[in-house]
């Protein structure tokens, strides 16, 4: 696969996720050199997502501090686990398969440990948080669902952060440009949700952080939404009709 220049990384939103799989595979390739198993990574993994958590629900910004350390040690070896087993040639769907989940649920637990975390100052931060947990795997299941469908309808060629519209001017290709780049930027995926996270809690604003999760999950969600439909209307319109 040819390596993405840092324009089209940025571009496309991935530059977040590019340096945590960056560093990943650095220490996959570390312990290539030793019999640590793949599936070993996972799990530790999943480990630090709860321990994470655990210490993110509590109210002392230095037990805190502790939990965003786990917290990171997880997105950094989401690439580690997959890279040891490309280098060591011992894929399995067995590791896919968890290491597909455990990404999901450290995301969710991390997000719960904060919910735990704030409950009790605030209600209304309370019901954000849960409302955040619910729409980021309500997220995960429509792109999966997307996937699938596009696939089915041989229709696979457009990404889940692209809008297809006819342009037939300059002014148009720039403005859906743009437009594209940004969206890229604020939607969201684990690593930037879990960056954001660790971001407001060591700062110490955590209200501003829900908020702000709930509606970059919210519009990431919407965006996916509307674009998919969209698309499928505009290959809808250019079918022929029936005779």
């Amino acid at each position: 696969m040819k390596p993405e220049k840092p324009h089209e990384i940025v571009g496309k939103g991935k530059l977040v996720k590019w340096v945590y799989r960056k560093a990943g595979y650095k220490i996959a390739i570390l312990l290539a050199k030793t019999d640590i198993q793949p599936n070993t990574i996972t799990i530790f993994r999943f480990a630090c997502a709860i321990i994470a958590a655990f210490l993110i629900s509590s109210q002392i910004y230095t037990t805190q501090a502790i939990g965003i350390f786990f917290l990171q040690l997880f997105s950094i070896l989401d690439k580690t686990d997959g890279g040891l087993a490309r280098i060591n040639n011992k894929e399995s769907k067995l590791g896919a398969w968890l290491d597909s989940n455990f990404d999901v649920l450290g995301v969710i637990f991390a997000n719960i440990g904060l919910w735990y975390s704030v409950r009790k100052e605030s209600h209304f931060l309370a019901i954000l948080t849960m409302l955040t947990i619910f729409l980021f795997v309500f997220l995960k299941l429509s792109r999966l669902k997307r996937t699938n469908f596009l696939k089915n309808t041989n229709q696979q060629k457009s990404s889940s952060s692209t809008l297809s519209v006819p342009t037939n001017t300059n002014v148009y290709k720039l403005l859906l440009s743009l437009y594209r780049i940004i969206v890229n930027q604020f939607s969201t995926n684990g690593r930037s949700m879990v960056l954001l996270l660790s971001l407001g809690v060591l700062c110490s604003i955590e209200k501003h952080t829900i908020v702000f999760l709930f509606f970059q999950t919210f519009f990431t969600w919407l965006h996916l939404f509307v674009s998919t439909t969209f698309k499928l209307l505009l290959e809808d319109n250019k079918r022929p009709p029936k005779s």
